[in-house]
């Protein structure tokens, strides 16, 4: 195989640069993915049959997390697999960086975010030498999204302002929208809610000002879906979703329940038009957990228990990774509920659960701060001091990766709880425990010495019989 991609590539008419360019690449792919057997039957179909075909199990699938599908167990990634053999056959650098996104997506299903981020590597290198509209901008928004997701935000900010340099250049509209989206959302998790939603409103007035040029949405475009296949109208209602979503949750975060209603139904009206989909499923019932949310501001709390038990039955199916982070708000605000109805035991078990999916990972909430605090309150109440310690110290160690992690921490959130407060009452803690155990040396000792005397004393009246 190698031999035979040397010849073709020396034997074409590409420059002597762009032949070492490939060479090289092809060099280092080999290492990092080992040459697989396809099937000739598949390689030899067009781009648009295998991309057709992907594309088709990837989005029935793609929220039920099945890399295999129907009844001969094909593999869904096959396809793109195909796809990629075939473009690096004929040395199409679009095509090749094409199909790594098909992968890039395949593997997002599988929550498999090491394999997302070598493909996005290898688009990025593939393609930095000569940029296109679409590459490499949407590989360093893809790397910008895992890192996001991981909670290395100062990265994730650098790999989004890169996207955002091609997509300038490249006047690519789309795109910037979408990174522009991402970064709303960064502000979001890094405490500055003012300033997201500032960023939110910009899009939606960019968005309501610009028609965009593009017949389909990028993933289509990737996967080369045909044109007649898609709706514009639908890519930008997408667009639309995204911005509605965003706000609402701003308004949610600073307790606008009122404000979040208007742009949740923006939402869901939205999506009755047309709902058909996966995609909007999910979306529809992003809305309706936000919705409870909104009643639970409200004081809505047996509307806003029956909305959040529908949206667990939606996400409990989900194997998605962050599936477990919208469980944990929805047990989160199961808890709360309870707390506030002096339900303690109902509370306790919700706020349990809630740690549980926390500790389980895939999951970037700051409401975990108020888990935490929570279970202080109760073990403290019940005078146990060493569940208190236990919290104290999640608690303490929370804050470090908050302060370390964002440029601006919600004050809100601190208020009950400080860090020297916290520190203070673990010391205090650690004392009781000392001197609980000095207490309990000294007993044991003094025990020890009535023993010691007793027995000398039997022993001395026992003699004296």
């Amino acid at each position: 195989m190698f031999n035979s991609f040397i010849i073709s590539l020396f034997s074409s008419r590409k420059t002597w640069c762009e032949k070492i360019f490939f060479g090289l690449f092809f060099l280092i792919f080999s290492a990092v993915f080992p040459q697989e057997n396809l099937p000739d039957s598949l390689i030899q179909l067009g781009y648009k049959e295998l991309g057709n075909r992907s594309y088709d199990l990837n989005m029935r699938n793609r929220l039920l997390n099945k890399s295999r599908v129907g009844s001969d167990s094909v593999d869904v990634s096959v396809y793109s697999r195909a796809f990629l053999q075939k473009a690096k056959n004929e040395h199409d650098t679009l095509q090749m960086a094409n199909a790594y996104y098909q992968l890039i997506t395949l593997a997002t299903i599988n929550n498999q975010l090491a394999q997302t981020d070598q493909y996005a590597d290898s688009i990025i290198l593939l393609t930095s030498h000569k940029p296109s509209f679409e590459y490499p901008g949407r590989a360093h928004l893809r790397k910008g999204g895992n890192l996001h997701r991981k909670g290395a935000h100062e990265k994730a900010l650098s790999q989004y302002l890169i996207a955002h340099k091609y997509g300038t250049e490249s006047q690519n509209f789309d795109l910037l929208l979408h990174v522009n989206s991402e970064l709303g959302g960064l502000k979001f998790h890094m405490g500055k809610v003012r300033e997201a939603r500032h960023a939110y409103r910009q899009q939606l007035n960019i968005l309501k000002q610009h028609k965009s040029t593009e017949e389909r949405p990028f993933l289509m475009k990737a996967f080369n879906v045909s044109k007649n296949t898609t709706n514009s109208k639908k890519k930008r209602a997408y667009s639309y979703l995204r911005i509605f979503y965003g706000l609402a949750e701003t308004f949610l975060k600073s307790s606008e329940p009122d404000s979040a209603q208007v742009y949740i139904n923006k939402g869901i009206n939205l999506l009755s038009k047309n709902l058909e989909t996966a995609v909007d499923s999910l979306y529809q019932t992003e809305f309706r957990l936000f919705s409870a949310i909104a009643k639970y501001q409200k004081k809505q709390y047996q509307n806003a228990l029956d909305e959040l038990s529908n949206t667990a039955l939606f996400y409990g199916k989900l194997s998605m990774p962050w599936a477990n982070h919208r469980l944990f708000l929805i047990d989160y605000y199961r808890g709360n509920i309870f707390r506030e109805q002096a339900d303690e035991s109902k509370a306790f078990s919700y706020f349990k659960k809630a740690d549980s999916l926390y500790n389980k990972g895939n999951v970037m909430a700051t409401e975990i701060r108020e888990v935490q605090v929570y279970f202080i309150a109760y073990h403290k109440k019940r005078g146990n001091i060493k569940k208190q310690l236990q919290y104290i110290n999640k608690l303490l160690y929370l804050d470090s990766i908050s302060n370390k992690n964002y440029q601006a921490l919600d004050k809100t959130l601190v208020k009950e709880y400080d860090t020297p407060a916290l520190l203070a009452e673990k010391e205090s803690i650690i004392h009781q425990l000392k001197k609980k155990s000095t207490v309990f040396s000294v007993l044991v000792y003094g025990l020890g010495c009535l023993s010691v005397l007793a027995l000398s004393v039997c022993r001395i009246l026992k003699r004296q019989k």
